[in-house]
């Protein structure tokens, strides 16, 4: 189902078309295909007219049934002379249990080359996956928990195609175009609509309602000239319901079905005559030793640089060095996977095709019971060979440590399918709308909240001073070639370049010229005071948060990639404002947020010692966690660089940091479509090295945590409500607003919850048993810090993981050694995490149950083996050990536990 990017669905002129037609006569199996255009498109009215009357009975529709399972098709004429070959099937459920439907459909597609799939009823849920090897699966799946209805087209990777936005929410429809020419259309699906100009036995309403609109807009039916749907039921008489409709499109065949797809539904195959563009999927390599030749052999000489212009001049070094990877890259052909089955297989699919056809023409019910027995004797060795395919892949891990993680994240992480993105009651799938869909999301997530009247001023003095602020030309620690050098060398490998398109790995090879034009670059752009503006693009990528509905745009997590030369450089800044910051003191010594040697577990630990003390007393411990909405993203600019001012940061790095904040943009990328660049007035660059500090010297206010002990149960409240008030002040005062619905407050004692809350901008935050945000970072502080519902909460995500990797461990051909070295990576990465803080010697026991228990299970090793010869023959801690033991590469400063 599609629309035209040129102009968008309008939902009020489709409400206006429902009202003029009786749209009665479609129920919840209407299948039909869309694009809308234009008023005066004959082709495209009648089609919105179809979908009008699906939506139509969609609102009308009490029992929450979804109608529309859609697909659209469109194909061209460039140069390369191929057919079009489309299948049609109802499904009835891809992913049944013991019916290995998808293994099945990826052979048939394979044997004969099916250009494009359109599957209907696949009875997906978000969290199932659904793989074709060598085909792209789009998918519309049902929105509710019940799995039904849901609508795949599934496109084979060499056809060149983008997918296309459906109209309304309300319907499970997707689509893609196919190199849109003179706008031929093919619409596929189970209509439901049964009529003699098809060759249906009778006709129906549907079938006397769609006919109706088939004449008046010149469309032709193209049905196949033997039924498509059998009945379960013997009494009830085959026929034709899964038909073509086309326009602008001569067929030279008619459509054709096989019974060769586990359904009550017949595939219905269609060959579109004329040309289609085909490429061959391929990937780039670099050549290393090319590429090292090229550079060294290179006229390239750097430039004396004197101003701005002649920065932003130089920075076009990445113009050199991209020519240079283009002339060192090749393009080879891509592997494609293979999905060809076993003889044994095939021939028992032969056999069940030939019974099912047999069944099918003869309606014999003494053919049933053979059919039943090949149906069952097909499933058990399709397993076995899903199985051994699996067992091969796993003992891959055997190659290399790196090749063991890529299984292993494989295993653990499954992919969920990205869904369209609802936006104005829209739904919308092609990759161009996703992008400036969740671009506009960004930007307003990156501007700043309305300021309240009693803090006008405030703000209006403040951005006064940051524009008048005049930098003076003040000394600075030039950098050198080795210093550019060592900062490459600490760079990480295989990671993805920005914008820039030059990868870590490129850096790393560069010759000496290279390093001293770098060089230059860095300390012109310090003695400028200039930070260049092509640095200063973001290409987003938005990965969904866990948990959270798939068709929002405003639950996408951004992931900025910047200009690999851009990061390298602010490497260098960063350790300046470093030294700068650690020699003044700036940041309190409890501030753990982004800094070195400084963890999550210190913190966790000194507030663990703080309650503990407070229980020691027999006082009283009151908590507020506090979240300020997207801090990280709305700092306050002006206000930032006022705060450098104060502190008298050197005036390179003011000015500096005031040009590395200005102007910057961002675009995002879905797939290989980018959307608009987006302008950002709030925020510090995610992805940045220099974003964590310049938000460190702002405030770290993200994650706030109040604590105050009393003796006095009443005073943990009434001492806490009248800071609040001070402190929300300040929150408004600097640019921030609060998340009152994930703020918590927890009453840490052994004796009663007081009666009063605490009050958050006049909303009450009740008191909770357990500090759930605090378990979001790993650890559940409960009330009375008997750490129980921590151990229960370790003990499940270890069993969890552990039943996601068990066929890795239960593989024979992964050497013990492997599986001990991915154990202690996760499973005793998991148990042990802040055990300190926790790990009681109480509590330790029942952990360490669950522990040894899974050690066993993942070497096989049985049971009269003790314990301790377990740990000494694989050379793991016990609990217990890891129980006293901190990071020694992250130790803190010593900080005072009585502050709060």
């Amino acid at each position: 189902m599609g629309i035209d990017n040129d102009d968008e669905l309008n939902c009020k002129e489709m409400e206006k078309d429902i009202n003029k037609r009786n749209f009665s006569n479609f129920n919840s199996k209407a299948q039909v295909l869309h694009m809308y255009t234009n008023k005066n498109s004959g082709m495209d009215t009648v089609i919105m007219e179809v979908t009008a009357e699906i939506y139509k009975h969609l609102r009308e529709s009490n029992n929450r049934i979804f109608v529309g399972y859609q697909n659209c098709i469109w194909h061209s004429s460039p140069s390369s002379a191929a057919k079009l070959t489309i299948v049609n099937w109802n499904a009835n459920g891809i992913l049944a249990s013991q019916k290995n439907r998808a293994l099945l459909l990826s052979q048939i597609l394979e044997e004969l080359s099916i250009d494009v799939a359109c599957i209907t009823e696949t009875h997906l849920k978000a969290t199932q996956r659904l793989h074709i090897p060598n085909y792209t699966v789009y998918r519309a799946d049902r929105s509710n928990s019940n799995a039904g209805g849901g609508v795949a087209t599934i496109v084979r990777n060499n056809v060149r195609h983008k997918p296309i936005s459906t109209p309304t929410p309300s319907l499970e429809a997707c689509g893609v175009k196919i190199n849109q020419h003179k706008n031929p259309t093919v619409l596929a699906g189970d209509f439901n609509a049964k009529h003699h100009a098809w060759g249906c036995i009778s006709n129906n309403t549907k079938g006397n309602s769609l006919i109706r609109l088939l004449q008046q807009h010149s469309f032709v039916p193209e049905a196949p000239p033997e039924p498509t749907h059998f009945p379960g039921d013997p009494e009830k008489t085959p026929d034709i319901l899964d038909i073509f409709l086309t326009k602008n499109i001569t067929i030279e065949k008619d459509p054709w079905t096989l019974p060769r797809l586990n359904s009550d539904h017949n595939s219905v195959f269609l060959e579109i005559p004329g040309t289609l563009t085909k490429e061959t999927p391929t990937i780039a390599v670099i050549n290393w030793l090319t590429l090292r030749f090229l550079l060294e052999k290179s006229s390239f000489r750097c430039e004396l640089i004197h101003s701005i212009s002649e920065t932003d001049k130089a920075v076009d070094i990445t113009l050199e060095l991209k020519e240079k990877i283009q002339q060192a890259t090749k393009l080879v052909p891509m592997h494609l996977a293979n999905a060809k089955l076993p003889k044994n297989i095939l021939a028992l699919i032969r056999k069940k095709n030939t019974l099912r056809k047999k069944l099918q023409n003869t309606r014999d019910s003494s053919i049933r019971p053979k059919l039943k027995a090949t149906k069952r004797k097909l499933h058990a060795n399709l397993q076995e060979h899903r199985t051994e395919g699996l067992e091969k892949y796993i003992s891959e891990a055997e190659e290399n440590p790196k090749r063991a993680w890529k299984v292993v994240k494989s295993l653990r992480n499954r992919k969920i399918y990205s869904l369209p993105i609802t936006h104005n009651g829209l739904a919308y799938s092609a990759d161009v709308d996703k992008a400036n869909i969740l671009a506009d999301s960004l930007k307003e997530q990156c501007s700043p909240f309305p300021v309240k009247d009693e803090f006008t001023e405030f703000h209006a003095s403040i951005t006064e001073s940051a524009k008048n602020f005049t930098s003076t030309n003040s000394e600075f620690l030039i950098t050198s070639p080795q210093e550019i050098k060592t900062a490459i060398r600490l760079l990480k490998k295989n990671k993805a370049p920005g914008p820039d398109g030059i990868s870590n790995d490129v850096l790393k090879v560069l010759p000496r010229i290279y390093l001293v034009a770098i060089c230059n670059i860095v300390n012109k752009m310090m003695r400028l005071q200039y930070f260049p503006t092509v640095w200063k693009e973001a290409t987003v990528i938005c990965l969904p948060k866990a948990g959270k509905p798939l068709n929002l745009a405003s639950i996408y997590r951004p992931i900025s990639l910047l200009c690999t030369l851009s990061k390298l450089a602010e490497t260098i800044i960063l350790d300046r404002l470093n030294k700068f910051t650690e020699v003044k003191e700036i940041l309190p010594d409890f501030q753990h947020g982004f800094r070195s040697r400084h963890g999550t577990c210190h913190q966790l630990l000194r507030v663990s010692e703080l309650l503990a003390n407070s229980f020691n007393k027999r006082s009283h411990t009151s908590m507020l966690l506090l979240d300020a909405k997207q801090a990280f993203d709305r700092v306050w600019h002006d206000g930032l660089i006022h705060k450098l001012i104060k502190l008298e940061t050197p005036h390179y790095l003011i000015g500096i940091m005031k040009s590395f904040l200005s102007d910057r943009t961002l675009k995002v990328r879905v797939n290989s479509t980018f959307s608009d660049p987006k302008n950002i007035t709030t925020g510090v660059p995610q992805g940045s090295k220099l974003s964590p500090s310049l938000f460190n010297i702002f405030s770290y206010v993200d994650d706030t945590a109040l604590l105050y002990t009393s003796e006095v149960k009443m005073h943990c409240a009434s001492v806490m409500n009248k800071f609040i008030p001070t402190l929300l002040q300040w929150y408004h005062k600097w640019g921030f607003n609060l998340n009152e619905t994930k703020s918590e407050a927890v009453f840490f004692s052994h004796r009663n919850i007081p009666p009063d809350n605490l009050i958050v901008n006049n909303h009450k935050i009740p008191w909770s048993k357990t500090a759930k945000y605090l378990a979001v970072v790993g650890v559940v502080f409960d009330r009375k810090l008997s750490w129980s519902q921590q151990i229960t909460a370790v003990k499940n995500k270890a069993n969890g993981v552990y039943r996601s990797l068990k066929p890795f461990f239960a593989n024979k051909k992964v050497s013990p050694q492997t599986k001990v070295r991915t154990f202690n990576a996760i499973i005793r990465s998991i148990c042990t995490y802040a055990i300190p803080v926790w790990g009681t010697a109480k509590r330790l026991p029942k952990l360490n149950s669950t522990y040894m228990r899974i050690l066993r299970g993942s070497l096989n090793i049985p049971w009269f083996i003790r314990n301790t010869q377990i740990l000494k023959e694989t050379g793991l801690p016990s609990l217990h050990e890891a129980s006293h033991t901190l990071p020694r590469d992250r130790v803190p400063r010593p900080c005072s536990l009585t502050k709060n």
